[in-house]
């Protein structure tokens, strides 16, 4: 057991009582990876955080990130030492966008597995969160690469899913302009078509 897990779902437990006028809730918590994809961390806390906005009527807003570091193009120094050094490992770009897809695909099938079709149909998606700052170290490029294996994924999984971009700080400025000539116009990296 993880020192700490418990005081997170009441947290969000907190959370999900101060919003209960149906706003959804943004988990930022990610699945992690070891020896390479074998194992998948026990989705234990995420459940839990699920389940007890969804007692409450709450609809998740489901972020999908931040890079795991078995899968970062930098693992080391992997976690952060405020105030002096934030954006490490976690930031980055995955070292195998293939093997980003398949793990979010494998978070997006637990979840329809465990709470059904139907209601995780009922959820949102996002890819990230403020990549226009520095919680993304990759260029706009590489992040429209991660977000299409990202919204591939959870298509995957389940394709009605309502799956989106990021949350961007301010209007996302000229990084935001560019995800959006991406999504609409650009090559898919994962799919190969036309846009998102």
């Amino acid at each position: 057991r993880v020192q700490g897990k418990a005081r997170k779902v009441e947290q969000f437990d907190s959370m999900v009582i101060a919003q209960r006028s149906g706003r959804p809730v943004r988990l930022g918590e990610v699945v992690n990876v070891r020896d390479g994809f074998e194992e998948v961390r026990s989705l234990a806390l995420v459940d839990g955080i699920l389940r007890a906005g969804l007692e409450r009527g709450v609809k998740p807003l489901v972020e999908i990130g931040f890079m795991p570091q078995a899968l970062s193009l930098q693992p080391e120094p992997y976690r952060h030492s405020w105030p002096k050094e934030l954006f490490t490992g976690w930031t980055t770009p995955p070292r195998d966008y293939e093997r980003w897809g398949e793990l979010v695909y494998r978070w997006a099938q637990h979840c329809v597995e465990v709470y059904g079709a139907a209601e995780v149909e009922s959820w949102w998606w996002q890819t990230w969160n403020e990549p226009n700052l520095g919680y993304w170290s990759g260029t706009p490029e590489e992040f429209f690469k991660l977000n299409d294996h990202a919204l591939a994924g959870v298509r995957r999984a389940l394709p009605g899913a309502r799956v989106g971009g990021p949350h961007t700080a301010g209007d996302g400025g000229e990084f935001m302009e560019k995800f959006l000539e991406h999504a609409l116009h650009g090559t898919n990296h994962a799919t190969g078509e036309r846009g998102t």
